[in-house]
């Protein structure tokens, strides 16, 4: 961990003339590319605006290098594992959707020629570059044009920065956006639908704080993440944790602090400790990762990376599963505008069929009326009224949040039910009870039959017509 408290001190970039003057030029250009973009879209040019969320992209650069390069190669694997990662983060986060969650540092590469970094064959800088296009608030779309200058900061640093920057962090903040917690205190008041919110979770206010570590063997970075609730750990608990550690923030808004990259030269659990306690002295409560705890409950920071690991590895075969989904998207040439909604409402199925099976799951990934409506299921089955249940759980599901994208459909992903010859038909294929298993009714099997089931439990994929399974 790092030295002691009172001698850690944070730099504002912005504070350094050079590096604040380009992150301007940075800021700049990253705004007329904005407004370039809503002018194309004002004429109807859409096929000149990339999309804000295209999560077949990976995908497709994936199907590219097989062809290309070949199954085996050394490009493709890179982009597959790129991809992997994504399907795995998109699954974690979601599981862990309402409380804390550590995510691992991700390597990535620089290129001394280009002077850009890349993670997994793809360029960084272009995913911050295509995120450049309207957003439903003015809140959304500076988040936009900061994350495009938090990505061209580290190279400033090093190139204008003028002091040593082994074993220090570049630091950003991003809470919850005020415009995402209106919309959903307006929504929960109304008993409006829950609406994703942009991939924020206001339910808890969540924050996520993140660190661009600098390899000086490489010249490359780490990039390594934390989520925490922020509804203790809020925006005066940050100003007040950053004053004590000599940034003064106190005139800035939620916004304009994620727009204040700060070079810091402590560990990232250490950052939350002292967020742990300034929030605890702030609300005269006790606090662990942003959480109420009881006064005895052991604050193990050493443990948050171990333990994160731990619960992420009994993730892994699932999500083998969502890669493989999304690959088979690609394949089936998905219209990449309604991709996420598929995407999103296979990870929701997948993430409730948990859910059902360990109902104490139900409340950090949904809310307590899933927990509620799960427990309701597992009685009626336990009773005999299976059909009944099956009923439910269609209700429970559609009424679960996601986590930005599904609607009312199943996006041509459908459960099977108890008894149907369906059932009958997946279980020759080593699949288990009807309940963990649904149908994909809109993408084909290789064999070119719409006949593509999942066991959601077992992380098993087949098909009723070739026969042919997956183990993931």
């Amino acid at each position: 961990m790092a030295a002691a408290a009172e001698t850690i001190q944070y730099i504002n970039v912005d504070d350094l003339p050079d590096v604040a003057a380009a992150r301007q030029i940075e800021r700049n250009e990253a705004q007329a590319l904005l407004e370039t973009r809503r002018t194309q879209i004002e004429r109807g040019e859409y096929q000149y605006v990339p999309l804000a969320i295209d999560v077949l992209s990976t995908a497709h650069h994936v199907l590219g290098a097989t062809e290309q390069y070949g199954p085996d190669s050394p490009e493709r694997q890179a982009l597959d594992d790129g991809l992997w990662l994504d399907c795995h983060r998109l699954l974690t986060e979601w599981y862990r959707k309402n409380t804390s969650e550590y995510f691992p540092a991700v390597y990535h590469a620089f290129d001394p020629t280009t002077e850009d970094f890349y993670s997994h064959g793809l360029l960084i800088g272009q995913m911050t570059m295509n995120a450049l296009t309207p957003q439903e608030t003015p809140e959304d779309e500076d988040r936009r044009v900061n994350e495009r200058v938090e990505e061209a900061t580290p190279q400033l640093l090093r190139k204008l920065g003028g002091f040593a920057l082994a074993g220090a962090r570049v630091r950003t903040i991003s809470e919850c956006t005020d415009a995402a917690v209106d919309a959903y205190v307006h929504d929960f008041a109304t008993g409006k639908r829950h609406q994703g919110y942009n991939g924020y979770v206001p339910e808890i206010e969540k924050v996520m704080i993140r660190d661009l570590r600098f390899d000086e063997a490489s010249d490359g970075r780490y990039d390594e993440q934390i989520g925490i609730p922020g509804v203790y750990i809020n925006h005066e608990v940050f100003q007040k944790a950053l004053l004590r550690r000599g940034i003064d923030t106190t005139a800035k808004n939620k916004t304009e602090l994620h727009a204040t990259q700060m070079v810091a030269h402590d560990d990232l659990i250490d950052f939350v400790e002292l967020l742990d306690t300034v929030g605890g002295e702030h609300w005269n409560q006790n606090l662990f990762q942003g959480e109420v705890v009881p006064a005895d409950h052991p604050k193990d920071y050493e443990s948050i990376r171990s333990e994160a690991q731990v619960r992420q590895e009994g993730l892994k075969a699932h999500s083998n599963m969502v890669k493989d989904f999304v690959l088979s998207l690609a394949e089936n040439k998905t219209d990449p505008r309604k991709a996420p909604e598929i995407v999103e409402a296979f990870v929701k199925k997948l993430l409730l069929n948990m859910a059902r099976h360990d109902v104490s799951l139900a409340t950090q990934i949904f809310d307590h009326q899933t927990a509620e409506g799960l427990h309701e299921v597992a009685y009626l089955e336990s009773i005999g009224r299976y059909d009944d249940a099956f009923e439910l759980y269609d209700r429970v599901e559609a009424n679960a949040p996601g986590g930005g994208y599904c609607g009312a459909g199943s996006c041509g992903l459908e459960s099977i039910a108890p008894g149907s010859a369906e059932e009958a038909a997946v279980k020759k294929l080593g699949f288990g009870d009807s309940k963990d298993v649904i149908k994909d009714t809109e993408r084909r099997c290789k064999c070119g039959s719409k006949s593509v089931y999942y066991d959601l439990k077992q992380a098993k994929k087949g098909c009723t017509s070739c026969g042919k399974t997956a183990k993931y």
